[in-house]
């Protein structure tokens, strides 16, 4: 369980929590207030160097990069909201079937899961990009498609554990649907090492 005498024993991970805090209340703050408008150019004080009025100096445009940067951030936390939300909701989905199930509809859906992970994610959300067309939206959904293999993995290796149990047995044995089953049997069990998929490598040990 990730509480906060796993942070402080973990290093990469305290770092990562202060930055992660640190652009969360600059997102919270450009939602309500930026120093100048991040939009308006003027072109009489472009390539200015940082200053008390200009604490990150200026663009070519003339335009508040402070003020760019905080209201970046905004995109930058949709982006990755809705990326994670795809690649979870398709990552669920695809291990269930396949741990549940197994047999021809697990070798199908692993090879293509093992196809997907033969590129770099970084050239193959590239490659979507370029499929999708650019655009914030169909970069979430390019960076979401590049994540369904972590959390496809981890579920299916959840379930292929969970569904040999003496419970999931007996409620098989009952004649519990098979989707009840997996959504309320299965899944409540697999969500506390799923959690593990979206942190980094070096978080993933248990406390």
């Amino acid at each position: 369980m990730l509480n906060w005498e796993t942070i402080k024993k973990n290093r990469n991970l305290t770092v990562g929590v202060i930055l992660l805090s640190f652009l969360l209340i600059i997102l919270i703050i450009s939602l309500f207030y930026t120093p100048y408008d991040p939009n308006k150019m003027n072109t009489r004080a472009k390539f200015e160097t940082p200053s008390l009025a200009h604490p990150l100096g200026t663009d070519n445009f003339g335009r508040d990069i402070l003020s760019r940067v905080m209201k970046g951030t905004q995109m930058v936390f949709l982006i990755g909201l809705c990326s994670i939300a795809i690649g979870l909701a398709a990552g669920l989905m695809l291990g269930a079937l396949a741990g549940y199930f197994g047999g021809l509809i697990d070798e199908i859906i692993m090879r293509i899961i093992d196809a997907m992970m033969a590129f770099p994610g970084v050239l193959f959300a590239l490659v979507l990009i370029t499929v999708f067309g650019a655009g914030s939206m169909n970069t979430a959904l390019a960076l979401g498609i590049t994540s369904i293999p972590r959390f496809c993995r981890i579920t299916r290796a959840g379930f292929m554990q969970v569904k040999e149990l003496d419970y999931v047995k007996a409620a098989r044995s009952r004649g519990v649907p098979t989707l009840h089953l997996m959504v309320l049997h299965i899944l409540p069990n697999i969500l506390s090492p799923c959690r593990w998929v979206s942190l980094p490598l070096c978080c993933r040990k248990p406390a």
